[in-house]
């Protein structure tokens, strides 16, 4: 997290201006810097703010109010496309016959899904951290991706610029885990044969275009200024148009483009799913061409690949268009026989090593790209596919989302409120830890302890009594004979039993007594002379004249 903190510190400082900042310079070097400074204190970064140049200066080229045409779902996906040399008035009478009646988009398309094509491009995907605190700070930075394009575009007076990001099927819960758009799923990867469809790995696509590629730079340097610590960066891709709008093939792509007000009708969700209006499902590709190998075609054979002309883009008709060519196989229809739409804003990039096509679709409804893939790549029962393939491969693959402008900058301040959450948090964490301590020290103080000392009396030990403890001295005498001791001279102890538990001798004492039975058993070994009347008790140590029968005997003798 400490990695992260200059990335915040910046982001939730910037929530904290009210008022948006005007960039004035007399260069556009000037206002390169004037733009880094304004990134690093203040710019446009509330939502009122934002509300305030979205009716103001720095107004996005798409309206606030987009009207389309209407009509239910099974006749929107079939509606015919209107041809190329129908007049204009011509071709709004046959949508108004169509559809029942218009629709009020609510909210505002991010301002580069209808546009028009450009000289250059610059498209750039970012995978997120497996960090959730990271994820207010990201909502952050994609909620001011309009209006930084709304003041590059007005810095450096360049009309043309447009932008969308859009963010992945898998990310879409972590970024915005309240709602989804209902038909909002991963990449379907497909495989048959050499022909395949990966999916790849990615949860932001920024597409960054206008008629000049060092504004496209800027506007991306911005974009990974903020996002550098937040996400890693998968692919940067500048791109450009190749000719008269062709792909590196050589041939005019997106000719079957809507135009017009067919747009809007074919790239925004309506009112099927309200809550995400003016938001578009996008699928990304980035394809790879085997140039050499297509080159060493001719011109026909190139042409029945492709189901055109080269020179004049005059799309073959009836049996002339083959049934394995790229316009067959991708110019689909639905079951009523209506065509399958989508609006392509895919452009060409390379360089010497590596050329290609970027493909980027919006579409109303998520499977119109996935059936016009499996067309492709899989063959019928009569194994027909796109002979395209056998010349490019898809080696990224992307299925991603872009709400509405009015959806993304609801989530301006996200920053700011996750840093004082953070604060907070860590607030209260140093509280509860210093009452802890608290607590802790409060109990030490409650116990009672007392220290080792050198003047602590001798140790106090039990010793347990014996029953009929006799106490003899010895007495001197010319034999040293042991004396028997009288029972009656034995010390009385009442309530032995209750009172012994209690006797307690110091140390000196009980080294004493210890002395005194080491002396009694060495005078046990020696006889002792029994002088008392009463209760003695028999000694066979004593010499016969001391016994009884000895006194008798001697008085007898006198």
């Amino acid at each position: 997290m400490q990695e992260n903190q200059s990335d915040k510190d910046q982001l939730s400082s910037t929530d904290q201006q009210n008022e948006p900042q005007t960039v004035e310079a007399s260069s556009e070097s000037e206002a390169i810097e004037a733009l880094a400074d304004v990134d690093k204190d203040a710019q446009v970064t509330d939502k009122d703010s934002t509300e305030a140049d979205q009716s103001g200066v720095g107004e996005p080229e798409a309206a606030d109010t987009v009207q389309v045409d209407d009509q239910p779902e099974e006749v929107a996906e079939g509606a015919d496309q209107v041809s190329a040399d129908e007049t204009d008035d011509d071709a709004a009478a046959v949508v108004e016959t169509e559809l029942k009646e218009p629709v009020i988009v609510g909210d505002t398309p991010q301002c580069g899904v209808l546009a028009e094509s450009n000289l250059h491009g610059y498209y750039i995907t970012y995978t997120l951290r497996n960090d959730d605190d990271l994820l207010p700070y990201v909502q952050d930075v994609l909620a001011r991706f309009p209006s930084m394009l709304d003041e590059c575009r007005r810095v450096f007076d360049v009309p043309s610029l447009s932008g969308v990001v859009a963010v992945g099927a898998d990310a879409w819960p972590r970024v915005y885990p309240s709602a989804k758009p209902v038909a909002l799923k991963p990449f379907p990867e497909m495989k048959q044969g050499d022909r395949s469809a990966p999916e790849t790995p990615c949860d932001l696509f920024f597409q960054i275009r206008c008629d000049r590629q060092d504004i496209n730079f800027v506007v991306g340097q911005r974009v990974h200024a903020l996002l550098g610590e937040l996400a890693d960066l998968q692919e940067a891709i500048p791109v450009f148009r190749y000719l008269d709008s062709r792909d590196l093939t050589g041939f005019v792509d997106g000719t079957e483009n809507p135009q017009g007000d067919d747009k809007p009708r074919v790239a925004l969700i309506g009112p099927e799913d309200p809550g995400f209006a003016g938001g578009s499902y996008v699928h990304i590709q980035r394809y790879v061409h085997n140039l050499p190998r297509w080159n060493k075609l001719d011109v026909p054979d190139q042409e029945q690949v492709i189901g055109r002309t080269k020179s004049d883009n005059i799309e073959f008709t009836g049996d002339e268009k083959p049934l394995t060519s790229h316009i067959k196989r991708s110019g689909i229809k639905d079951e009523d026989g209506q065509a399958v739409e989508i609006l392509r804003q895919s452009m060409p990039y390379g360089d010497l090593d590596e050329q290609g096509l970027y493909f980027v679709s919006y579409c109303r409804f998520a499977d119109n790209f996935t059936r016009m893939l499996a067309s492709m790549i899989y063959s019928d029962a009569k194994g027909h596919y796109d002979h395209l393939m056998k010349y490019t491969r898809a080696v990224t693959g992307a299925a991603l989302f872009a709400p509405s402008r009015e959806f993304l900058t609801q989530y301006l301040g996200a920053a700011s409120e996750a840093e004082r959450l953070r604060l907070q948090r860590e607030s209260e964490k140093r509280a509860r830890l210093a009452a802890e301590e608290a607590e802790r020290n409060s109990t030490r103080g409650e116990l009672k302890y007392t220290p080792l000392s050198e003047s602590m009396d001798d140790p106090v030990i039990p010793v347990p009594s014996v029953e009929n403890e006799q106490e003899s001295e010895p007495v001197t005498s010319a034999t040293e004979q042991n004396v028997p001791v009288p029972a009656s001279s034995l010390p009385v102890e009442e309530n032995s039993n209750s009172s012994q538990s209690s006797k307690r001798y110091s140390a000196t004492f009980y080294q004493a007594m210890i002395e005194d039975d080491e002396k009694e058993k060495e005078q046990q070994s020696k006889p002792h002379v029994d002088t008392s009347d009463d209760g003695l008790k028999d000694l066979k140590s004593l010499p016969w004249s001391l016994t009884d029968d000895g006194k008798e005997q001697k008085k007898r003798d006198e």
